[in-house]
């Protein structure tokens, strides 16, 4: 009886955490939400950068959204993929600024000659796919 009990406890107080954090998120206005998935688009983009290094833009964007769509699975019916480029083409030249301010995460981006890559490519054009 009492492991029955401590088991009910514990879905409790999980299910009203989930439910405290969504409900916060969804009170958030619309800026906020975007600012959400931009400070995680940041994230996504240094480590796809950090794994795949330059001039793999393409296979990066395709990386970063495949994780998007399993992060926020939700704002995918929102989002379509160009609006999901562009917010990425974004939050590139959010990355490149705070590459070249900070020198901890500038040692992270160099490369073997100490250079600083390019991180900002060619933004994703629609009809260069097609």
């Amino acid at each position: 009886m009492i492991n029955n009990f401590a088991f009910w406890i514990v879905l409790f107080v999980i299910c009203f955490a989930l439910g405290m954090f969504l409900d916060k998120f969804i009170k958030k206005s619309r800026e906020e939400k975007i600012q959400v998935v931009k400070n995680w688009l940041l994230y996504a983009v240094a480590m796809a950068e950090r794994e795949l290094g330059s001039g793999t833009g393409r296979i990066k964007l395709g990386q970063v959204y495949e994780q998007f769509l399993l992060v926020f699975p939700q704002l995918q019916r929102f989002i379509s993929f160009d609006m999901f480029a562009k917010l990425v083409d974004d939050v590139l030249i959010q990355f490149q600024e705070l590459v070249e301010e900070n020198v901890t995460i500038a040692a992270e981006f160099t490369d073997t000659e100490g250079e600083l890559v390019d991180i900002v490519e060619e933004p994703y054009d629609e009809e260069e796919e097609n």
